[in-house]
């Protein structure tokens, strides 16, 4: 016999697949969460943005030509919801002594995204202060990966999101 041959023998080569499988399964994992990460980073960008749109349009005493005419704009609110997990961006527009909302937006979480802390929001015009209690946190959690980001508005109307963190 020839000692001299080379080459693997199949003993090493199947060692050799499985480590290429388990890293790449592992990989895969990751790769996964780290999408499911930027999903909820993505939705608490939208509601802040939701929310600061309702700020601004309230500070300036913007109303849209194209909706119902205001006698007196109350302001714009945002309300956030449990059942079903969404938000509605609204104008306050009083008419006489009563009062009504319009919807401007409204939009749905993805599946596996919630709400934890659900919560009305109201941009008064043309102070644009949101209201007169402490500052008011919403909570969005992730359910897939267990994880949350924080979103908070001062009184004075600022607009906080905070970091994703496991809950």
């Amino acid at each position: 016999m020839d000692k001299n041959k080379s080459g693997f023998t199949l003993i090493e080569l199947i060692v050799v697949i499985a480590v290429l499988l388990l890293s790449t399964g592992f990989s895969i994992a990751t790769f996964n969460t780290f999408n499911e990460e930027k999903k909820l980073e993505q939705e608490a960008k939208r509601l802040v943005s939701t929310l600061q749109t309702a700020r601004t349009k309230a500070a300036s005493g913007e109303t849209d030509p194209a909706q119902q005419a205001c006698d007196i704009l109350g302001g714009y609110q945002v309300s956030v919801s449990i059942n079903p997990s969404q938000y509605i961006l609204e104008r306050n527009c009083i008419q006489g002594s009563v009062g009504s909302f319009l919807t401007i937006q409204q939009s749905t979480f993805p599946e596996n995204i919630i709400v934890i802390s659900p919560v009305i929001i109201l941009f008064k015009a043309p102070s644009s202060v949101a209201m007169t209690t402490p500052d008011i946190p919403i909570k969005i959690r992730h359910a897939t990966i267990n994880k949350c980001v924080d979103i908070t508005v001062s009184p004075q109307g600022s607009i906080i999101q905070g970091d994703k963190y496991a809950c």
